[in-house]
């Protein structure tokens, strides 16, 4: 008799979406790139996390403007 294996499909956590969620995530890679698109303050909120520059302004300051 066979041992029944289970599989490392798990839906997405998103409603009605049928594709299966990324390894270690709960939502698949279409439904969290949507999320983090349409979640800004999230998206600044884990950048300043990260120590990185979160405004546009700061990176438009870091580049050199064309000689005219």
């Amino acid at each position: 008799m066979r041992t029944p294996i289970e599989s490392p499909w798990r839906p997405c956590a998103n409603d009605n979406c049928p594709r299966p969620a990324s390894p270690g995530e709960p939502l698949c890679e279409t439904c969290a790139l949507e999320r983090s698109l349409y979640r800004r303050a999230e998206r600044s909120a884990r950048a300043d996390a990260r120590g990185s520059v979160s405004s546009r302004a700061a990176r438009w300051r870091s580049v050199e403007s064309p000689a005219n």
